[in-house]
């Protein structure tokens, strides 16, 4: 659970009673952000696309969401794009398991992600140099907790 959006799984039959479970949780919880069928294979869209929706829903602490997306394009790229890729995925797996209060997880799964974010200062417009001082804050200090990923003011 970020601090500002909750993420449900929610089962259901039909679309009737997707309607009614989805309004009932309006109605207890709050406005839904998104509603995304997992039943169905994602819809093709351009890498960058899916890398920027990745990196948002991060921000956003929405990290299980990050995860799931950014495996879109992490499955087809190679080599040190690959690795950055996998980087941020374990960053954001790493961030799930702080909202579960596994923090030791967190902090091995982090270490693992400093190791294959490499030692670009940017890819595809991130400051990737601010992401490794912000995990290895986490690391150094033992608290981990999420923080926002920036934009670089020159692209790699």
């Amino acid at each position: 659970m970020s601090s500002r959006a909750i993420e449900f799984d929610l089962f259901a039959r039909d679309e009737k009673e997707v309607e009614t479970r989805t309004g009932l949780l309006e109605k207890k919880v709050g406005r839904l952000i998104t509603l995304k069928p997992l039943d169905v294979p994602p819809v093709p869209r351009e890498r960058l696309e899916v890398f920027l929706e990745g990196i948002k829903l991060f921000n956003e602490e929405r990290f299980w969401e990050c995860h799931e997306v950014l495996e879109q394009i992490w499955h087809p790229a190679k080599g040190a794009e690959r690795e950055i890729i996998q980087g941020l995925i374990l960053t954001a797996a790493a961030l799930v398991h702080h909202q579960k209060s596994e923090d030791d997880v967190c902090l091995t799964m982090l270490k693992k992600a400093l190791e294959r974010l490499g030692s670009r200062q940017a890819y595809e417009g991130i400051d990737l140099r601010r992401v490794r001082d912000s995990i290895e804050r986490r690391l150094e200090s033992k608290r981990p907790g999420p923080f926002k990923i920036s934009m670089a003011t020159t692209l790699e």
